[in-house]
């Protein structure tokens, strides 16, 4: 008998324990899980942030390149090669903005009317007909 009541009683005893255990165990589950989700997001955030810095030291070496350079000078600073020569084409609204004898302005009304590309093939080749 007495085996018996000790046995209810380590029963007793034991099944409080199990489900303190098992509240902890889930406890532990579910930081476990939350800890794992901000790693995946973490991870995504070092991805992101590795992809801007990639993408930054290669802006920063292009800024740093020769051609860089050149193109800044050749637009800001009006600097040329040896040997090259600058051509500033006038726009149209330009061309009406200016005064002229009758004939200039005759021309550029004709010259507005052309396309782009027939006013470069002019001005290389001098195929323009007056």
């Amino acid at each position: 008998m007495r085996r018996l009541l000790i046995s209810k009683f380590i029963i007793l005893l034991a099944i409080p324990v199990l489900v303190l255990l098992l509240f902890k165990l889930g406890e532990v589950l579910v930081m476990s899980y939350e800890t794992n989700k901000d790693i995946r997001s973490l991870e995504k955030t070092i991805g992101d942030l590795e992809k801007s810095q990639r993408e930054l030291r290669e802006f920063t070496s292009f800024l740093q390149s020769d051609f860089f350079a050149e193109k800044e000078a050749r637009l800001k600073l009006g600097l040329q090669k040896e040997g090259e020569i600058a051509v500033a084409l006038s726009s149209p609204a330009q061309m009406r903005k200016s005064s002229g004898s009758q004939e200039d302005i005759a021309d550029r009304r004709d010259a507005a009317q052309k396309s782009n590309s027939i006013l470069w093939w002019e001005y290389f080749f001098q195929t323009e007909q007056k």
